[in-house]
């Protein structure tokens, strides 16, 4: 099966094609942690085969075997590899990153963020400058704000936005969004950053955490050109006390870190605390709004007492069903 993509067949996507040829040195992987979603996964991938310059490898993270079983992947005209890892997105992105043997970029995505079909190409693009030492991309849809976006959904709202070219452009931030993130890989070895396997399971600002002491070594940007979808998908996710927990510690604990200003902190405890609060009596149907309260409360006693810390998640943890 020709995998191979010609530019010219497609001229209304491939409008940067030439300038990606200057950076042909440039080596950029994709790490993707996973657990048990491997049909999702599996459509994420599909766009990585259909990117208009390739990754030079991929990488899946997972706590057990994955079944990767569509013939296309074992003809890939790049390496996939996987790894396996305890369970855990801090842990699953670290074993990724030890994993990696050389590249320039590494790219995280979620296993269910579909890329634009220049997604990688802009990224590339982007890293040519070697101020910028993390990048995010734009969300066009997210579907973790509601119920989730089904795949068919999510293909047919990046299908038209790939009809549509942004112009290139990258804006400064603080923080981008962990669902894509690009990280210069020699500046993480050089200054010995992972993420902290102290926030467990779902992470809940573990991306803003790594970003923010990255971004101490050089610029972080948002590449408006590199675009993707987030499915938002609620199968595998930590049951709603885990994360009501984690929305109380998770700040605290980074405030004290560095890496979240104390004014931060307080903004999104009160934020999440009052919406699971005024929700819970009538919860959407795929939110754990009283789960989420009930963690809240934990969490703002042991704050009280004290015994706040984001570990102790892991104690009220069950994942919910789809």
């Amino acid at each position: 099966m020709d995998l191979s993509v010609d530019p010219s067949d497609h001229p209304s996507v491939f409008p940067e094609w030439r300038l990606v040829e200057r950076f042909t040195a440039m080596r950029l992987c994709v790490g993707i942690a996973t657990r048990d979603r491997t049909q999702i996964l599996e459509r994420t991938m599909d766009r990585l085969l259909v990117q208009t310059r390739l990754p030079d490898e991929v990488i899946l993270c997972s706590p057990a075997a994955l079944d990767l079983t569509a013939a296309r992947y074992r003809s890939a005209p790049f390496p996939i590899r996987h790894v396996v890892s305890e369970l855990g997105l801090t842990k699953q992105r670290n074993t990724i990153m030890r994993s990696m043997e050389r590249s320039d970029v590494l790219l995280f995505i979620d296993d269910d963020f579909f890329l634009g079909r220049t997604y990688i190409a802009e990224m590339i693009e982007a890293f040519g400058d070697t101020s910028i030492v993390v990048a995010t991309g734009t969300v066009v849809a997210d579907g973790i704000k509601g119920p989730g976006l089904s795949p068919e959904a999510a293909e047919q709202i990046i299908a038209r936005d790939d009809a549509h070219p942004r112009p290139r452009g990258m804006k400064e931030v603080r923080h981008g969004y962990g669902c894509n993130m690009a990280l210069r890989y020699r500046t993480l070895v050089e200054h010995g950053l992972d993420f902290d396997e102290n926030l467990p399971r779902y992470g809940w600002y573990e991306d803003v955490d790594l970003m923010r002491r990255l971004a101490r070594h050089g610029r972080a940007v948002q590449c408006t050109s590199a675009r993707g979808v987030h499915l938002g998908t609620k199968l595998g996710r930590s049951s709603g006390k885990f994360l009501g927990y984690s929305q109380i510690a998770n700040p605290i604990y980074l405030h004290k870190k560095g890496t979240y200003d104390r004014r931060e902190a307080v903004v999104s405890i009160v934020q999440n605390f009052a919406a699971n609060l005024v929700r819970s009596a009538r919860p959407e149907a795929y939110i754990d709004r009283r789960g989420r309260l009930i963690g809240n409360l934990i969490g703002l006693r042991d704050l009280a007492t004290r015994r706040l810390h984001p570990l102790k998640a892991l104690q009220l943890d069950a994942p919910r069903p789809a």
